[in-house]
C-alpha cells in the first residue's frame, strides 16, 4: 500500500453490525456495504442505520444484486430452473430478498439521502474460474436449501451438473 497523494488522508476501516452499528453517528466520511442487503430480513432498517453514520456530505455505497435476473450466453435453461425451483423459495422461506439491488434508489430515498448515481452491472464471464461462480455458489447453497425443504439434493445436484456441462 503506497502512501496517499498530497491532499489526500489515508483510509481507516471499521466493521459494524448491519443493524446496530455501535459505531458514532455523524461521523464518517463513506459508509460502503457490497453484497450484505441480499441477506438480511430488514434492509432498509440497515440503510437507514447507515445513513446515521454519515457527516453532512458523505457517500453511501451500496453494491447488492438482482439474483432473478442472471443470464448464461448462450441461454442455459438449468440456470433459470434453479432460480425458479431453488432460489426464490429459499428467499421465501428464510424471509430475505435477492433481488434488493432493484429497490436500492428507493432505499436511500426512504432513509433519509438523495441517490446522485444508480448503476446497475450484470458481469459476463465468457472464461475462467469467474464463469463458474453460481455453479459454485449454488453447490455451498444446497447444503442449507436442502434440509430447509425447498428441493431435493437430487434435483438440485442435476440443474448443477447441467450447469457445468453448458458453462
Amino acid at each position: 500500500i503506497s502512501a496517499p497523494g498530497a491532499g489526500a488522508a489515508a483510509i481507516t476501516y471499521q466493521q459494524g453490525s448491519a443493524y446496530e452499528p455501535g459505531l458514532s453517528e455523524r461521523a464518517y466520511d463513506v459508509v460502503f456495504c457490497r453484497l450484505v442487503l441480499c441477506h438480511l430480513q430488514e434492509p432498509a432498517k440497515a440503510v437507514a442505520q447507515m445513513a446515521r453514520l454519515l457527516r453532512p456530505g458523505g457517500r453511501l455505497v451500496l453494491v447488492d444484486m438482482d439474483l432473478r435476473d442472471i443470464f448464461t450466453m448462450p441461454p442455459c435453461p438449468s440456470y433459470q430452473a434453479y432460480v425458479d425451483e431453488c432460489v426464490i423459495p429459499y428467499e421465501t422461506k428464510i424471509k430475505v430478498d435477492y433481488s434488493v439491488g432493484r429497490r436500492l434508489p428507493q432505499l436511500v430515498l426512504d432513509a433519509g439521502l438523495v441517490p446522485d448515481t444508480v448503476l446497475v452491472e450484470q458481469p459476463t464471464f465468457r472464461s475462467g474460474p469467474e464463469k463458474h461462480l453460481w455453479e459454485k455458489t449454488w453447490t455451498f447453497a444446497l447444503q442449507r436449501a436442502v434440509p430447509e425443504g425447498v428441493v431435493t439434493m437430487e434435483r438440485g445436484t442435476q440443474l448443477i451438473a447441467d450447469m457445468e456441462a453448458h458453462t
